[in-house]
């Protein structure tokens, strides 16, 4: 369950990362 919460947020950071 946590890791999909992790999941969830995962997409977040990439978009920072291409930022």
């Amino acid at each position: 369950n946590r890791l999909r919460k992790q999941i969830q947020y995962l997409p977040l950071l990439l978009l920072q990362l291409e930022s």
